[in-house]
C-alpha cells in the first residue's frame, strides 16, 4: 500500500494465494489466483462480499434434539436396527445399523428456497469414523429430499451435498429427481481430499441453481458451472442419511453432526424475522401492508362440547412432535334445577392445572342466565410436554343443566 494521496485515496497492490484441490497425496495446493474488482458508479469503490446472514443454527448444546423450532423427528426403518437421531450435549448422531437396509435419516423443519443472485450456505461439522471407511453403506449430509423409504440404491430425490458411497468412498454429488449426479470423486481415486482421521472436520457447500461449490476445512474440492448438473428442485431441507446396503455394513455406519449453519449471502434475511429462528419471518399482503392482528404462529385449532348433569370436557388434541397451545376459552351454562357451585378445571398445562369457579347458583328457571365465562390469554399457555393434549373440563351441573365448552389454540 502506498503512502495517502492528495485526495484522501489510496493506491493498493494485492495478491492472494488460494487452495485449491491438488491431484497428488500431497493434497491441496497453493495456487495464486488473480483478483477482480468490479468497479461501481464513482469509479474507485471496491465491490466486496459481506459474509452470509444466519437462517439457522444448532450446535445442539441443550443435549435434545429441537423438535419443536428446527428439526423434524429422526426417521428410521427398514426392519433394521438402525438408529435415530440420539443426542448428547454437542452432537447428535444417526446409525444406519448393520442389518441390510436398515436406515435413519433427519431433516430441518424448513425448506430452504433457492436466493439466487446470491447463495444458500451450509456449514456442517461432521464426523464419520477413522480409515478404514465402512462399506455398504451409503451416507450423506447437505441439502436434500428424502424417500419415505431410502435405499442405498435410491437414497435420494433431489439434492446437493457430500456423500460416503456404498464403497467407502467420498464424493460432492448432485441428485435430479432421484438420478445420481457425480460433481467430483473426493477418494484417493480421485483428487485425495476425503478426510480418513476419523476427526470432525467443516464441509460447507455455497449453493444456488446454476453454481455450486463444495469445500472441506476451507479448501475448493468441488465444483459445478452450470445448472444442467443441480437438482431438478432446488427449495430442499437440511438432511442428513445413513442407510445399510443390501448387505449390511460390518457395524454401524454413523453419521455424528457437531453443528450446523445455513446462511444466506443475497441477504434475504435482512427482514423483520424472529431474532432466534430467522426463517420466520413477518407477512406482507399483495397490496404491501403487514399482516398482522390475532394470528397464531402455529396450526390453528379448537374444540367444543355439550353435555346436562355430568361433567363437559372439550380437548385440544396433542399431535407427535408437537406443541399445543390454548389461547382461549367460553364456558355457558342454564340454570340447573338445584343451585350448584361449578369449576372449570384446565388440565395439561404447563406447570400444572387452571381452575375458575362458574356461578350457577340462581334459583331454578331464573331469568338472566348465569354469566359465561370468558378467558382469552393474553399469552398462549403451552402444555406440559410435546404430543400433550389440554383440556377444558366444566363440573357436573346436575339435574336440569345444560352446559357448553367451546376452546381455542393452535400446534406447534
Amino acid at each position: 500500500m502506498s503512502l495517502q494521496n492528495i485526495d484522501g485515496s489510496y493506491n493498493v497492490t494485492m495478491q492472494a494465494t488460494a487452495n485449491v484441490a491438488g491431484a497428488t497425496s500431497a493434497g491441496p495446493i497453493a495456487t495464486p489466483t488473480t483478483i477482480t474488482c468490479f468497479p461501481l458508479a464513482n469509479g474507485y469503490e471496491l465491490s466486496v462480499a459481506m459474509e452470509p446472514n444466519q437462517i439457522l443454527w444448532d450446535d445442539y448444546g441443550t443435549g435434545t434434539l429441537d423438535v419443536i423450532n428446527r428439526w423434524n423427528a429422526g426417521v428410521t426403518g427398514g426392519g433394521g436396527n438402525a438408529t435415530a437421531a440420539t443426542n448428547a450435549v454437542g452432537n447428535t448422531v444417526l446409525g444406519s445399523g448393520t442389518t441390510a437396509s436398515g436406515f435413519s435419516y433427519l431433516q430441518s423443519q424448513f425448506s430452504f428456497p433457492g436466493r439466487n443472485p446470491g447463495y444458500l450456505f451450509a456449514q456442517l461439522q461432521t464426523q464419520v469414523e477413522a480409515s478404514p471407511v465402512l462399506t455398504n453403506a451409503y451416507r450423506f449430509w447437505g441439502f436434500a429430499t428424502i424417500p419415505a423409504t431410502p435405499t442405498a440404491a435410491l437414497p435420494l430425490s433431489n439434492a446437493v451435498g457430500f456423500e460416503i458411497g456404498i464403497n467407502g468412498k467420498m464424493a460432492a454429488i448432485t441428485f435430479a429427481s432421484g438420478g445420481r449426479i457425480l460433481i467430483k470423486d473426493l477418494s484417493s481415486t480421485g483428487n485425495n481430499t476425503q478426510p480418513l482421521d476419523g476427526a470432525t472436520h467443516k464441509y460447507e457447500i455455497f449453493f444456488r441453481g446454476d453454481n455450486i461449490l463444495w469445500y472441506i476445512d476451507a479448501v475448493l474440492v468441488a465444483t459445478t458451472i452450470t445448472g444442467a448438473l443441480g437438482p431438478d428442485v432446488n427449495t430442499l431441507n437440511l438432511s442428513f442419511l445413513t442407510v445399510a446396503n443390501t448387505t449390511g455394513p460390518t457395524s454401524s455406519a454413523t453419521i455424528i453432526s457437531a453443528q450446523v449453519t445455513v446462511g444466506d449471502t443475497s441477504r434475504n434475511a435482512q427482514r423483520i424475522v424472529d431474532g432466534t429462528y430467522n426463517w420466520r419471518s413477518a407477512m406482507v399482503t399483495p397490496q404491501g401492508q403487514q399482516v398482522v392482528g390475532n394470528l397464531t404462529p402455529g396450526t390453528p385449532i379448537t374444540n367444543s362440547a355439550t353435555g346436562t348433569t355430568a361433567a363437559i370436557t372439550a380437548t385440544l388434541a396433542g399431535v407427535a412432535n408437537k406443541t399445543t397451545y390454548i389461547t382461549g376459552l367460553v364456558v355457558t351454562t342454564n340454570n340447573p334445577t338445584a343451585a350448584t357451585n361449578s369449576t372449570v378445571t384446565v388440565a395439561g398445562t404447563v406447570s400444572g392445572s387452571l381452575v375458575y369457579g362458574l356461578n350457577t347458583e340462581i334459583a331454578a328457571a331464573a331469568t338472566p342466565q348465569p354469566a359465561p365465562l370468558v378467558i382469552q390469554f393474553s399469552s398462549p399457555i403451552p402444555a406440559s410436554a410435546v404430543n400433550t393434549a389440554i383440556s377444558v373440563t366444566l363440573s357436573a351441573l346436575g339435574a336440569g343443566g345444560v352446559g357448553q365448552v367451546n376452546v381455542t389454540g393452535f400446534q406447534l
